[in-house]
């Protein structure tokens, strides 16, 4: 991610969309400051590479969009995740 960071550091039509997730342990409370945090913890990581923060948009959404479906209550690595895509 790091690598690819720098390299469209000074491509200032290109922007970053990142949205936190989180399995389905826990309160919807808690699984939404999880998220926020997964996401922002990636931004700061951008930053630190030389993107421009308002080149970042970030978004959380807690268990919900999940690209795993899993029950409530079901442990799944796999939708601890934050989703970055470039546009």
């Amino acid at each position: 991610m790091l690598q690819a960071a720098k390299r469209v550091a000074n491509e200032p039509n290109l922007h970053f969309y990142l949205v936190g997730k989180a399995d389905r342990v826990g309160t919807d409370a808690f699984n939404m400051r999880l998220s926020r945090q997964r996401a922002y913890n990636v931004r700061d990581e951008l930053i630190s590479a030389g993107v421009h923060a308002n080149r970042i948009e970030t978004r959380w959404v807690g268990d919900h969009a999940l690209p795993v479906p899993t029950r409530h209550g079901v442990r799944e690595r796999r939708n601890r995740v934050v989703e970055i895509s470039l546009g």
